[in-house]
Order: C-alpha cells, then sequence, then structure tokens
C-alpha cells in the first residue's frame, strides 16, 4: 500500500565549537632523584562555564589532577607519574589554564597527559611493555570530571631537552597563537542557546538514548595519537568504547543549562535525542518535546568530543507528550519521519519526495543468495533529481556484503541500490539485513530477508473418513516459529474437489478463480479455484471442512497446500465405505475447548506441566459408529485381523519410556505397570511432512491365552508417555496404519517377519488433540532484608502481594522494589516457593523429577550478594551429606553474580529443605501419581495409608511440607547496582521469572562547616557543591546533593558511584567545600578527631557516625 504523508516541522540549528586557550611556563631548576628528570609545561583547556549536569560534578571541567603516562622511543609503556600545578588562572572560578610540574624517568620520549582520570580506574600492573594503542586507546574515563587528554612526543633529532621542548611547545588556532600544550575534553557539551523565546518556554531538558561509557582519548584510525596539533582541521571522527552500552536510569528531564555526554555515531536506531520540557507562546501547560540531534536539513553528523552542539529553537515545537517516557517514542518535532510507519513506502513535504519500491525484500535462497540484487528508488525535489545522490548506510547486516553500489540520476531522480548478498551460509534458516536511505529529512528503512525454502510440517488431515455427505474433514498444517515476521500475514492457498469449507465452523473463506487477482502457484486437474487462508503467526492452524459427496470405500481425495515461499504439499484423505462397519481410535479423558475454533465441532486438549521428563498416561478407546452416527466401544478381539492393528502418533513432545528400561532402577519401579502395547520410534526418513511418528500396537503378556495377543475386551490400551522438552505445546494426531502403506514393526505378534508385506490390521479413523500447557510454576519470592545489625528484618513484597496461579492466572510476576544500605554484610535472605499448584482442571501440578525427570536448578542472579556461609544448613554442604553431588547452594563456576541452587529430583527429598510449608497452597482435588494417572485426593489417601507415602497430609490435602525455602546471603558489594533475578532451568522446568529492582538507601546527615571565629559550626549553604573524594586515588567516588527539606539547613544525602573501586575499610575519603571570599579562596574538609587524635575517615566510620546522629563537620583545611 502506498501512501503519501506531509509532515511540516519547525526549524532547528546547531552549531559545533572547539575551544582552546594560552598560558606561558616559567622555569626552575630543581634537583631530582637519578634516573628521573623535571619537565614544565603549561596545559591550556577550554572556557567552560560552571554547570551542574548528570556524570559532570560543578567542579568536574576544572583540572583537578594531572596524571602522565610515559613511553619510551619505541612507544612502550614505562610508568605513571604525577604532576603538580604551580600556578593556575581561571575564569568564573575554574582553571582555564596552569602550570605543572612532574618528575619523570628520563627514558622517556612521548607523553600522555590525562587530566582528572582516576588510577582507580585502571590498572597500571597490567601495562610493563605494552603499546601506546594497548594503554590508552580502550581506556575509559568515568564519571564526576571530565577528562582531559594530550600527547607530546620529544623531536629525536633535536639537540635540546623534553623540558625546553616543551617549554617552546605552540599550536595554532585560526590567527592566534597559543602556548603549552592543547587538552582536548572527552566529552561534547549538549545546551540551549535561548530557553525564553517568542516560540517557545523551556523549562528544562535531557539527552537520551546516550552512551554509558567513553574512552579518554582520541584515536584516529590512520593517524592514531598524531592528531593533537590538527584537532581542529581533522575530518570527523570518533573512538568508541569496548562497551557500548546505553544510558538506562534517565528518568527525567533536569533543569541545568547544559549535558555532557560521551561521543557517539549518532546514527541509526542509535541516534540522540534530546526531550525538552516546555510550553509553546500562548500556552501554559508544560508538555514534553523529543527532537533528533541532527543538521536542520535531515543530515546526521557524529557527536565528537570537545564540541558544544547548540540547540536553536526558531518555532513551535509539535507533537508534545504529557510524560517524559511518552516522549521517548514520539515523533520527533524537528524530524517526524523517522517515526513513520515502516510500511509506509512513500514520503513528502509537498516539495521533497522520498519513494521506494518496498520497504521489505523475502528472497527465497535457492534463487536469490550469492547473486547480486537490485532496489529501485526515486528521490526528487519539485518533480526533479538534485546534485547529491540519497546516502545509504547499513544498520544491521548479515544478509550482503557491506559495500553498497548507490547509482542516482541527477536529473530524474531515480535511484538503484545494488546489494551482494551472502551465499546461504550452513545452518542458517534465514540471513537479514536493514539499511537507512535517506536524503535531509527523508529516510526510509529497507529490510532484506534472504530465506530458505519454509515447510508445512507436520500437517495431517482426517483419515478413514466416513463416506458420505457432509462428513466432517479437518486439515491441520504448521507455519514454522522461524518463519520471517515479513511474511506475514501470508496467503496460504488450498485446493481440494470435492470437499467444502464448513461456513458452521465458522469459517468462512475467499475464493480465488484461475485468472484473477491472489490465484498463484500449481494448476491441479479438475480444479480452477483455490481457498485463501490468510495467516497472521506461525503455529498451528486448521481448516475446518466437509465431504460434498459419497465416497466409496479406499477412495483418495487430495488436498493440495501452497504459499510463497513454501514447499507445496498435498494430503490424502482416505475414505471407508458408507455400507461397511466404520471404526475410529479415541483419546479417552481429553478436556474440550469451550470457545472453540469450529462452532459445530468439539476440539479437544490435553494438559501437561510445563516441565521436561513429565509422565503423561492417556488411553486409546477403539469406538465403532453407530447408525445414529455416535461411536461406541467394542470387542476388539472379535475384530477380523486385530492382532495385525498399528496405530500411529504424530507428535513432537512425547515420548516414551525405551530409555528407561535401561536404567535398572527406574525398571524396578516400571516394570509392574499395566503395559498393555509396545511402541516403536518410525523410522525419520518416512516420516515425510508428517513430523515425528511413532507406532504402537497390542502386546501379547505371558498370562493371555493364545491367538488373543492382548486384545482388550473393551477396546481401551493405556499409553504411557513423556514429555521430552519443557516447551510441549502441540497437536498430537493418532491414527491407524493403512492398507497403502507397509508395516511399521519388523515381526508379527507370533514373531513372522513382514518384510516388505503391506499392512493387513484394520483401519480406524484418526483423531487429532492439542497438547496445551499448565501455566508456569510460581516462586512467590519474597526479600527478606534485615537493618545494620542483623535485626528488624522487613520483608519484600508483602505476604498478601503474592501471585499464585488460581488466583492471577497468566499475570507476570511482578517487579518489586527492594532498599539495601550501603553497609557491606547486611543479610539479605531469599525467600521462596518450590511446590505444586491447582491446576484449571482441579489436578495437582508439581515441578519434581520423581522417577523420570532429574534435578533441576533456581538461578539467583544477583551481583551484589554472596552466600553468607555462616547460616547455611549443615545438611545443605555436600561434604556433610552424601545424598547431595555439590552443595545446595553455590555460587556458578561460569557466571560471576549468579548462584545455584538445585532443586533434589524427589519431591519428598526435597522436603528435607525446606523451613516451611510452601507459601502457596494447593487446593487441588486431584493428584498425579508417578506415571501420569489421576486420581482424587480421597482414593489417594486410602492408597497411601495402605502403601506408604507422603503426596497427602492426614486430612487428604496436598503434601507441601518444607517446600518454602529461605536461601541466606549478604551483601558483598558497598553499591548495589543492578537488578535481583530467580529463574529456573527452563531446559526442565519453566518458573515465572522474578526480578527485584534494587535500590541503594543513601546516607543522610548533616553538614557543617566551622568558620573562623565563630563558636558554632554553620550548616553548608543549599547552593554548595561538596565534593566527595577518595582520597588514595583523589576520584570522585560519590555524589553529595543538600537537601534541607528533609530536615532542616546543611542536611544531606549521598550517592556512591557504582563505576569506581573503592573499599568499606582502611581507605579515606573526604568531603571538600572551597569557599570563595574575595580574592581569598578557603578550603575546608573533613578533619575527625577521636579523644583530641586525628583519624582518617572511611566510609565505614562514616556511616557509623551518621548512624549516631553526628553531624559531618568541615574545618578549614591546614597548609
Amino acid at each position: 500500500m502506498k501512501r503519501l504523508l506531509y509532515i511540516f516541522a519547525f526549524i532547528m540549528t546547531l552549531s559545533a565549537v572547539s575551544c582552546v586557550r594560552e598560558n606561558f611556563p616559567q622555569h626552575e631548576t630543581e634537583a631530582v632523584p637519578e634516573g628521573y628528570m623535571k619537565i614544565e609545561f603549561a596545559a591550556n583547556i577550554a572556557d567552560p562555564t560552571s554547570v551542574t549536569t548528570r556524570a559532570v560534578d560543578p567542579d568536574g571541567l576544572d583540572v583537578n589532577n594531572m596524571t602522565l603516562f610515559c613511553f619510551n622511543e619505541f612507544g612502550l609503556f614505562i610508568s605513571t607519574e604525577t604532576a603538580t600545578i604551580k600556578q593556575h588562572t581561571s575564569v568564573d572560578g575554574i582553571s582555564d589554564s596552569g602550570i605543572y610540574t612532574a618528575q619523570i624517568p628520563s627514558h622517556t620520549r612521548i607523553i600522555h597527559f590525562l587530566g582528572n582520570h582516576s588510577e582507580g580506574l585502571y590498572d597500571e600492573t597490567n601495562f610493563p611493555g605494552q603499546t601506546e594503542s594497548m594503554v590508552i586507546a580502550n581506556m575509559e574515563g568515568g564519571s564526576g570530571m571530565l577528562v582531559y587528554w594530550s600527547r607530546f612526543e620529544m623531536d629525536a633529532n633535536s639537540q635540546k631537552s623534553m623540558h625546553e621542548q616543551l617549554s617552546e611547545l605552540t599550536y595554532e588556532i585560526g590567527n592566534t597563537t597559543y602556548k603549552g600544550i592543547k587538552l582536548i575534553r572527552n566529552q561534547a557539551k549538549i545546551s540551549i542557546e535561548n530557553w525564553n523565546t517568542s516560540y517557545f518556554t523551556v523549562t528544562g531538558f535531557r539527552t537520551v538514548n546516550i552512551p554509558a561509557f567513553g574512552t579518554v582519548a582520541p584515536h584516529h584510525p590512520q593517524k592514531h595519537f598524531h592528531i593533537v596539533e590538527d584537532w581542529e582541521s581533522t575530518e570527523d571522527f570518533i573512538t568508541l568504547p569496548n562497551n557500548q552500552a546505553l544510558m538506562s536510569d534517565i528518568v527525567d528531564i533536569n533543569t541545568k543549562n547544559e549535558d555532557y555526554i560521551f561521543e557517539t555515531e549518532n546514527s541509526g536506531d542509535r541516534q540522540v535525542s534530546v526531550i525538552i520540557k516546555g510550553h509553546n507562546a500562548g500556552e501554559t501547560v508544560d508538555k514534553y518535546y523529543r527532537i533528533v540531534m541532527q543538521n536542520a536539513d535531515g543530515s546526521n553528523f557524529m557527536i565528537r568530543r570537545n564540541h558544544n552542539y547548540n540547540i536553536q529553537i526558531t518555532g513551535k515545537l509539535t507533537y508534545p507528550s504529557d510524560t517524559f517516557e511518552q516522549a521517548l517514542v514520539a515523533p520527533a518535532t524537528n524530524n517526524a519521519w523517522i517515526s513513520i510507519d515502516k510500511w509506509v513506502n512513500e514520503l513528502s513535504d509537498g516539495n521533497k519526495t522520498l519513494w521506494v519500491e518496498q520497504t521489505s525484500y523475502v528472497l527465497a535462497s535457492d534463487q536469490y543468495a550469492g547473486t547480486d540484487f537490485t532496489i529501485t528508488y526515486k528521490y526528487t525535489e519539485g518533480g526533479r533529481g538534485v546534485a547529491t545522490a540519497p546516502t545509504v548506510t547499513w544498520i544491521d547486516n548479515n544478509v550482503a556484503y557491506d559495500n553498497i553500489t548507490n547509482n542516482y540520476n541527477t536529473s530524474s531522480g531515480d535511484g538503484t541500490i545494488t546489494l551482494r548478498l551472502y551465499p546461504m551460509y550452513e545452518g542458517n534458516e534465514q540471513q537479514v539485513g536493514s539499511f537507512i536511505i535517506k536524503h535531509g529529512k527523508l529516510q526510509r528503512k529497507v529490510t532484506v530477508y534472504v530465506i530458505k525454502t519454509q515447510h508445512f510440517t507436520p500437517s495431517w488431515i482426517s483419515t478413514q473418513v466416513y463416506g458420505v455427505a457432509k462428513e466432517h474433514v479437518t486439515l491441520m498444517f504448521t507455519i514454522p516459529e522461524t518463519c520471517p515476521e515479513a511474511l506475514f500475514p501470508m496467503t496460504v492457498l488450498v485446493s481440494v474437489n470435492h470437499l467444502d469449507v464448513r461456513s458452521e465452523s465458522g469459517q468462512q473463506l475467499p475464493v480465488y478463480v484461475k485468472g484473477e487477482e491472489g490465484y498463484f502457484g500449481q494448476d491441479w486437474d479438475g480444479i480452477n479455484y483455490k481457498y485463501a487462508l490468510t495467516v497472521s503467526e506461525p503455529g498451528k492452524h486448521r481448516l475446518f471442512m466437509h465431504t460434498l459427496l459419497e465416497h466409496e470405500d479406499t477412495d483418495i481425495e487430495p488436498v493440495h497446500l501452497e504459499a510463497e515461499f513454501f514447499e507445496t504439499i498435498t494430503k490424502n484423505v482416505l475414505f471407508s465405505d458408507s455400507e461397511k462397519p466404520h471404526y475410529r481410535v479415541f483419546v479417552d479423558d481429553l478436556h474440550e475447548y469451550h470457545a472453540s475454533y469450529a462452532a459445530d465441532e468439539k476440539l479437544y486438549y490435553l494438559l501437561v506441566p510445563q516441565k521436561k521428563a513429565s509422565p503423561l498416561l492417556f488411553t486409546l478407546d477403539l469406538q465403532q459408529r453407530q447408525n445414529n452416527g455416535e461411536y461406541t466401544g467394542f470387542d476388539h478381539r472379535q475384530l477380523d485381523n486385530a492382532k495385525y492393528d498399528e496405530f500411529l502418533i504424530y507428535s513432537k513432545t512425547l515420548s516414551f519410556y525405551d530409555d528407561y528400561f535401561k536404567d535398572p532402577s527406574i525398571y524396578e519401579e516400571i516394570k509392574n505397570l499395566a503395559w498393555e502395547g509396545e511402541m516403536t520410534l518410525v523410522n525419520q526418513d518416512s516420516w515425510s511432512t508428517n513430523g515425528r511418528v511413532m507406532a504402537y500396537r497390542t502386546l501379547k503378556s505371558n498370562e493371555a491365552t493364545a491367538n488373543e495377543y492382548g486384545l482388550q475386551p473393551d477396546g481401551s490400551y493405556n499409553l504411557y508417555m513423556l514429555t521430552n522438552s519443557t516447551n510441549n505445546k502441540d497437536v498430537v494426531r493418532v491414527a491407524s496404519n493403512n492398507t497403502h502403506s507397509q508395516f511399521v514393526f519388523d515381526k508379527g505378534p507370533d514373531g513372522e517377519t513382514y518384510g516388505n508385506a503391506s499392512y493387513q490390521g484394520n483401519e480406524y479413523r484418526s483423531v487429532i488433540f492439542d497438547v496445551a500447557h499448565y501455566r508456569p510454576f510460581r516462586f512467590a519470592a519474597q526479600m527478606k532484608v534485615a537493618d545494620e545489625h542483623g535485626n528488624n528484618p522487613e520483608i519484600t513484597p508483602a505476604s498478601d502481594d503474592l501471585l499464585n496461579n488460581e488466583a492471577h492466572g497468566d499475570q507476570e510476576e511482578n517487579i518489586d522494589e527492594v532498599m539495601l544500605s550501603y553497609k557491606p554484610g547486611q543479610k539479605v535472605d531469599i525467600l521462596l516457593d518450590i511446590t505444586s499448584f491447582k491446576g484449571s482442571d482441579n489436578r495437582s501440578v508439581h515441578p519434581f523429577g520423581q522417577i523420570f525427570g532429574e534435578e533441576f536448578e533456581v538461578y539467583i542472579d544477583a551481583p551484589m550478594l554472596e552466600i553468607d556461609y555462616n547460616r547455611v544448613p549443615e545438611k545443605w554442604k555436600a561434604a556433610n551429606n552424601n545424598t547431595l553431588k555439590a552443595d545446595k547452594l553455590r555460587p556458578d563456576p561460569s557466571k560471576p553474580g549468579r548462584f545455584i541452587y538445585t532443586v533434589s529430583k524427589r519431591r519428598t527429598d526435597e522436603r528435607e529443605f525446606g523451613y516451611a510449608p510452601a507459601y502457596n497452597t494447593d487446593e487441588a482435588g486431584n493428584i498425579y501419581d508417578n506415571y501420569g494417572g489421576v486420581a482424587s485426593n480421597s482414593d489417594m489417601l486410602q492408597h497411601q495409608n495402605q502403601n506408604g507415602g507422603d503426596l497427602l497430609t492426614e486430612d487428604g490435602k496436598v503434601n507441601q511440607a518444607g517446600e518454602r525455602k529461605l536461601l541466606p546471603f549478604k551483601k558483598s558489594s558497598i553499591t548495589s547496582k543492578g537488578d535481583i533475578t530467580i529463574t529456573s532451568n527452563k531446559e526442565k522446568v519453566v518458573f515465572w521469572d522474578k526480578t527485584f529492582k534494587v535500590k541503594t538507601e543513601h546516607m543522610k546527615g548533616q553538614l557543617l562547616y566551622q568558620k573562623d571565629g565563630e563558636e558554632d559550626p554553620t550548616p553548608v549553604p543549599d547552593d554548595a557543591f561538596i565534593a566527595f573524594v577518595r582520597r588514595r586515588t583523589n576520584a570522585r567516588i560519590g555524589v553529595v546533593t543538600l537537601n534541607p527539606q528533609t530536615g532542616g539547613p546543611g542536611m544531606f544525602e549521598l550517592n556512591l558511584r557504582d563505576e569506581y573501586r573503592f573499599e568499606w575499610n582502611d581507605d579515606p575519603i573526604d568531603f571538600y567545600y572551597t569557599v570563595k571570599d574575595g580574592d581569598e579562596t578557603k578550603v575546608y574538609n573533613f578533619n575527625y578527631t577521636e579523644n583530641g587524635v586525628k583519624k582518617p575517615v572511611d566510609l565505614e566510620l562514616l556511616y557509623s557516625l551518621l548512624e549516631k546522629g553526628n553531624a559531618i563537620i568541615l574545618t578549614e583545611q591546614p597548609e
């Protein structure tokens, strides 16, 4: 479908600026240690204004420290040295240049200067012998301060010393000469030029879809680090970190003047946006608006470090949203084109038009893989081509070689894009790639799929249909889960001569006659029309038909299925004579659909747990058709050739017990079951489009009289089966073999060899039923968090808020917030159920392995926790319990931050590891035995009283003793960023996933400073900036927020930064508050004393002081 859309947007412009300043060093001589030399250098940085932004402290623009990374003449790392500032100049209180001195190894020839980079973010012991690129190129900066970088390489041909060369270093920008090294910031600045215009009033903004990490230095692909001198003239490039994750915790705007962000390609689906809050002229209610970071003409640009991107609002903003969250996905006010539905293939603003032939292509691999494929497009302005062709850029590509041929006619505007498609690689079902074609603001995403031929497997149709008119026939076919999304909705054409779609079923299908639009595929003899069934999703699909005529015995009616990119198949309906007795196979104890697919036919289903090796017992009933059309049981022994009867079971998810006969311990438990037949897996070569097939026949027991062959007088047979995975949704067909085929079993019931003989048993009408899932099991998980002293635990969520399957059905588990303190060692227990629940059929469903299954794993992903071994019960430890293969609760050796709780195979064994009955009670009235049989609780209790067992309590309730678990943990880290997730090993059993979102309770208290000459300390002003520093590295490891609303003047919160490394004990910290009084600057810090003795303050001591309610009093820093 082609639609022409006209969108008008306001104009936004962006400017990018790089800045430097000058200063001049003065040199003094001084003795230095042997093997070292002294250097003195000037450093010039840009002229920023003071801001408070996310990830950058208000004084984070200043150079607070300078580290020199020293390399020898071969470019190999020597050491890092710290430079000392001698003097500096400033603007608005922030240094814009300074003179530094440092002592460096005398064989240093190359220096990388890094300002504000904390040594806590790298490990110098890994650097010896490494090159510049190995050390610097991928090094990442942290939060709190901009990192400044420069590089100097000594001129080997000069006779001057390094100090002299540094002293004489100059560079030029424009017509201005500067002296010293040029420092380059590692972030870009985003700002709005004017917050109050005649068009719009800004009340805040936030930059989103931005990188969470950035590198400290630019590293050019060709010039490497030789870019300082020509930084302003170097063509655009960026240096991305290894970790390219995006910021995930931006939840609203801020009211500061600037954002600082790491550099980014700013293209495709990683295009940076700015959410602006405010209102248009004439309005009073603030709304949220999204703009994309692109030029006014819609072209993209890289966001580069050390550049200022200034947004100028020159018109009203459009596409308002009520919330920040809504604005994240709203159309962009400066480019609505990036939000247009993906199926729209033509865009226009009334003058400029971009048209693509299609927005997605699905190509058959046997025709297109390994070839050139050409796509047509057109871009015009005023109906004519333009001088510059649209750009074509890959977003993601697993379909073609990266080089794209883009041919554009500048006169007509016609263009072609040619892709060299990959060959179809082994093991791939499909190969996919997407690219964007773009000119200015107009852009379209085009996706190309190359797929292998798809199959309708498994597919079945009714067999041994009674040969009268109006007899029901059901066709079932499968669209594979791997089928590309671009094929949906697809049309499946069905060709058949003497069957019609049953309108009574609720299905009414259009019919395409040969020659009409929509008719495709093969012409079938005697059929000139096709039914069109629209399919919108993968999975099993049914077509309900009925016969139009009477049919003779052994008549065959072919039904043909066709769809684009699918292999055409033919399914044959086999008929039986209406004048002869008619038999069918049925499955007992199935459930009926209440809201069925077919209004005039009962559909059946079997419920199974979402676990592997769950036993199932279902009964095959052989029935005979009566004159009134009903079916009743009969004596199978009286049917001619009954001993040769073979039944075929079509299922991908059910298996029989074969493997378990080989296990002596299991065989002892199952050998005395009521085995009434034998099963075998049919050779895969003969499956065809039917899918996986098993065969069943009656089995002559030792006690049976001659020639009975295990035939039952009621015609019913128990089949013992097992689920073979946890994803057991299926459609199962049970049919008899037919006389058009050979025997499945190799030998007859008397031991005779069949060879290639045709089937001689009876034929029965088939039955189809669905295998559906019970809901996943539930953990009913809670977090039990003690206070700092291990007491007064708080449990989240409250017990009344826990979900259970009976009451809450398919509702996914809630995400609950849990609050932890900063204090390591805090007790954190996880409570959870490993138990059964009452299914919708009033049957008790449990997750345990019992006889056929296995023990299974519960995974706890909690990177901020560790096992509290002091509280782990002794019987949970394999060293103390010979029934355990490994500790009951243990760290996952292959995944840091993950822990494994192993659930015992037997329910009785697992009870021993619980501390209480399960919280979610199981009120089911029927219970499964260990083989899939079902009995009422009263019958099972009587059996239990006679034979022993513990499935039920004395009053006939499901026994859930010991099925509430307490897993003892404690905090291992100081900060607790991240989630705690509880999941099961879904290859064995499926539970609902549970997530706890972890938040950290910030340290809180009062912050005062002691002025000279005043008796009492003064609360720190609300607008003050307080630096919180790790003394060892001077890294800003925390953010202090003054919040007087929480208790009065000077009240603060301390938020520790997760990206830094620091310790709780013996790792001194400090607060710094700088006060300017005219030309005088005073620095206050935390000089703590106990009993008159100064004592360093670590986080443990700070936490203890705040916990006791002590104020933090800053005193003037000694000289």
